[in-house]
C-alpha cells in the first residue's frame, strides 16, 4: 500500500496496531510519525518489556516506532499478541519479500513511502514557487525528487529575492552526479573540449571521488555501447536485455551515432584500464583521470 492509503485511513480515524513503513521518502515518513506522536525505541526487546509491563498495570495505549531488525524474527501473529492495545511501527532498511513477516504484512500493514514521481515533484515545486514548468522540473530533477532536499532548496530560493531562472537554478542547485557525467560524455561526443573540461573541473572542485567518476564514466559508455549495438530493437526489448529502464534508454539514444563502435570500444578499454591502475596503485587517481580526459577528447 502507499502512504496515500495511510493518509486516508488516519483521516477516517482508523489506526492499526502494527505498521511497516518502507521506502526512500523519509521526509514524508517523518511527517506521519510526528502526526501519530510516535515515540522512538532503539531496541525491540526493550520495547517489548515496556509494553508487557504497562499492559500488566493499566489498559493504556501508545504509539512507538523502531528500526531494530530484531522484530523480523517474529511472525505477524506473534507481534500482534505482543503489541496488544498499543501501536508499533517498524521501519526496515529494506524489505525482503521472502521473509514471512513481510509476506504476511503485505496486504494490511506494509506501507511504501516512495519518492515523488517527476510529475508530482514538479507540481509540488510549482505549488511553493511561482515559476514555469521547465524551472519547476529542473529544481525537482536536480534535487533527485527528494522532498526534503526540494524543500531546503525552495527555502533558499525564496530568501534570495531574485527572479528564479533556469540559469540561477543550475548555478545554485547542482544536478545529480550521474547527470553531470552524462553531460560530460555528451561534450566528449561532440569534442567540445572547453565545456567537457569545465564540467570535469567542477566535479573535482566539488570533491567528487575520481574513482567514482571513472566508474560512472564506464557505466555510461557501456550503456551507450549496448544501446547502440541494439539500436534497431524497441526500448522494451533493450530494457529486458540490459536491465536498464526505458527512461535511461531514451536518454542514451540521444547519443547514438556520435561515437563509432570502434571509438566506444577503445574508450571502454581505456576507462577500465584506468580503474584497474588506480585500484592497484599504479597511478595517482587525479593524474590518471586528467590523462583519460585528454585521450577521450582526441
Amino acid at each position: 500500500m502507499k502512504y496515500s492509503d495511510l493518509k486516508r485511513e488516519l483521516k477516517n480515524g482508523k489506526i492499526k496496531h502494527f505498521y511497516i513503513f518502507a521506502g526512500d521518502e523519509r521526509h514524508i515518513m517523518q511527517i506521519y510519525l510526528k502526526r501519530l506522536n510516535a515515540v522512538k525505541e532503539q531496541s525491540f526487546k526493550q520495547l517489548m518489556k515496556k509494553l508487557q509491563m504497562r499492559s500488566g498495570l493499566f489498559k493504556t495505549t501508545g504509539i512507538y516506532y523502531t528500526e531494530d531488525p530484531e522484530i523480523e524474527k517474529y511472525s505477524l501473529n506473534e507481534l500482534l499478541k505482543i503489541i496488544g492495545n498499543y501501536t508499533v511501527i517498524y521501519i526496515p532498511k529494506s524489505v525482503d519479500k521472502r521473509k514471512d513477516l513481510f509476506k504476511k504484512a503485505q496486504k494490511e500493514h506494509l506501507y511504501y513511502f516512495d519518492r515523488l514521481s517527476p510529475n508530482e515533484a514538479e507540481l509540488y515545486v510549482q505549488s511553493q514557487l511561482d515559476i514555469d514548468n521547465q524551472s519547476a522540473g529542473l529544481i525537482a530533477k536536480n534535487c533527485e525528487y527528494d522532498l526534503s532536499r526540494i524543500n531546503n532548496e525552495i527555502d533558499k530560493l525564496k530568501n534570495l529575492g531574485e527572479d528564479i531562472t533556469p540559469e540561477l537554478i543550475v548555478e545554485l542547485i547542482k544536478p545529480p552526479l550521474e547527470d553531470q557525467i552524462f553531460e560530460m560524455m555528451n561534450m566528449v561526443a561532440v569534442k567540445n573540449k572547453n565545456r567537457a573540461f569545465k564540467l570535469y573541473n567542477d566535479l573535482i572542485e566539488n570533491k567528487e571521488s575520481p574513482i567514482k567518476i571513472v566508474v560512472l564514466l564506464y557505466n555510461h559508455f557501456r550503456a551507450l555501447f549496448l544501446v547502440q549495438s541494439m539500436k534497431n530493437k524497441s526500448n522494451d526489448e533493450i530494457a529486458k536485455k540490459t536491465n536498464m529502464t526505458t527512461w535511461q534508454i531514451k536518454n542514451v539514444k540521444k547519443l547514438i551515432g556520435r561515437f563509432s563502435d570502434e571509438r566506444l570500444s577503445q574508450h571502454l578499454k581505456d576507462i577500465q584500464q584506468l580503474e584497474i591502475d588506480i585500484k592497484t596503485g599504479k597511478i595517482n587517481a587525479k593524474i590518471g583521470l586528467d590523462m583519460l580526459m585528454v585521450r577521450l577528447l582526441k
